[in-house]
């Protein structure tokens, strides 16, 4: 071996030596800087390793292509069967209740609009009755009969209203004889039904009957 070639050996084991001895003193930063640094020790002349340059980076990873299969739309796919749409087959299914929301409250009844309620009176007994002075009314001997006729007005569009009278009857006209001589009144009362709720609507007062 000649000297040349001792000293190319020599050379990078002298070296490494170093390093080692760096190693031992300081093991975290001389290992850091081995880890960043490219070292080659070649038997012979050495031959240095390039560094990537800025320029040329890391080789960009291959791109992950994914492909997806497009479905067949002409085929149906697999399955159980479609639900039936024939009410036939639905059978007699009740639709499910509709439920207000917790705490929900319920809106308040329309408030019935002004009415008016009168009663009309007619004497029926021709030539025996009379308007009494001190009632206003009308009087006569007994048997004396009045007919008594419901008048309206207000209250709900297209709503047509119900009278009750004081001695039961239900209708607009109510027709009553009176046999006992006396003082008679008669009350009619006026009601509407709308949107499955009855409102009062009224109520009056005939004028007195004088029955002598």
């Amino acid at each position: 071996m000649t000297p040349r070639s001792i000293a190319r050996i020599a050379t990078p084991l002298t070296a490494l030596l170093a390093i080692a001895g760096l190693v031992a003193h300081n093991p975290a930063p001389i290992r850091h800087v081995l880890a960043q640094t490219p070292l080659a020790v070649l038997v012979g002349d050495p031959v240095p390793i390039p560094s990537p340059t800025p320029a040329q980076g890391a080789a960009p990873a291959p791109a992950l292509v994914v492909v997806v299969p497009t479905p067949d739309l002409s085929t149906p796919p697999a399955g159980p069967t479609a639900f039936p749409t024939d009410p036939a087959a639905l059978g007699n299914v009740p639709p499910p209740a509709v439920q207000a929301p917790a705490g929900a409250t319920p809106a308040p009844p329309p408030v019935i609009p002004v009415t008016l309620c009168t009663i009309g009176t007619h004497a029926d007994s021709a030539g025996s009755t009379q308007v009494m002075a001190a009632t206003g009314g009308p009087g006569g001997p007994a048997p004396l009969t009045i007919t008594y006729s419901a008048y309206f007005q207000g209250g709900f569009v297209g709503v047509s209203p119900t009278f009750t009278w004081g001695d039961g009857h239900v209708g607009q006209s109510n027709t009553v004889t009176y046999t006992t001589p006396g003082t008679y009144y008669l009350k009619l009362s006026c009601s509407e039904v709308y949107n499955g709720v009855t409102y009062a609507a009224g109520n009056a007062n005939s004028v007195p009957i004088t029955v002598a």
